[in-house]
């Protein structure tokens, strides 16, 4: 029998939108960059494990302002987000090239 682990202060999920998700976990590294816009600070969170026996997921949010320090929880909501990648690999059957549909996710923080 397994233990539950208990989460890092779970918010109330009732008010999340469509295109919106609250997420909780603890500061790996966080890095300022400059783009067209102006400054912001990639953040790498790892997410409590489900179980005992899962690894934690881990994500990287983008923000206009520091989340805090490696080391610290954090808890907030963000937009999820993204755009289309595609490429070509080698069919190995057809001697043709296959092109493969993906994406790229974002989670930028609107909360927290």
């Amino acid at each position: 029998m397994s233990a539950a682990l208990s989460p890092i202060q779970t918010p109330s999920t009732s008010s999340v939108s469509l295109g919106f998700a609250m997420l909780a976990g603890r500061i790996v590294t966080r890095r300022r960059i400059t783009t067209s816009e102006g400054a912001i600070f990639l953040t790498v969170l790892k997410l409590p494990a489900v179980d005992e026996y899962s690894s934690p997921a881990t994500v990287e949010l983008r923000s206009a302002a520091e989340l805090g320090a490696p080391g610290e929880s954090w808890c907030g909501r963000v937009q999820v987000g993204g755009f289309a990648r595609s490429y070509d690999v080698d069919n190995e059957v057809t001697g043709r090239k296959d092109r493969v549909q993906t994406a790229n996710n974002t989670l930028r923080v609107v909360e927290g």
